[in-house]
């Protein structure tokens, strides 16, 4: 994840409008997939079950053919996002992951990382008052630091 990646003011109005437009941004990443094409395996993932996490965190994610390295987009939705979280709460913490299909354990690892640093009210804390990428990235790496 670096500083490029994070964005603070997702406008997005529902979890396939935010999907298509994450999707958008992971596309001039990817080169080799179109962006209709990875938002197709994460929305596709997302109809097997839904990704979003109790206290407002969602984690869509897929596991794409070609894809050079894993991808992350931290995104923040100030407004909150209806995602059928089992909570009701609406998701203000978006965690877009993108993944190579042959390397499992990558993203095992990294959605292993992010749950924990969400479990920490703090950290989450930090990253919703976050007031622009840079702060958001710093919020992460203390949380990281602290063995949230």
């Amino acid at each position: 994840l670096s500083v490029e990646n994070v964005l603070v003011d997702l406008e997005a109005g529902d979890k396939i409008e935010a999907i298509k437009e994450l999707s958008f941004k992971a596309g001039k990443y990817s080169g080799a997939l179109s962006s209709p094409q990875i938002a197709e395996a994460v929305l596709h993932r997302e109809e097997d079950m839904t990704t979003a996490l109790d206290e407002g965190v969602a984690i869509p994610h897929a596991r794409l053919d070609i894809l050079a390295r894993p991808f992350v987009i931290l995104a923040r939705s100030v407004k909150g996002i209806d995602w059928d979280a089992s909570d009701g709460k609406p998701v203000h913490l978006i965690f877009y992951v993108l993944t190579q299909k042959n390397d499992p354990a990558s993203q095992f690892q990294i959605l292993r990382g992010i749950s924990k640093t969400v479990a920490n009210v703090k950290a989450r804390k930090a990253l919703l008052e976050s007031k622009d990428a840079p702060e958001a990235m710093a919020a992460l790496r203390k949380a990281s630091i602290n063995g949230s």
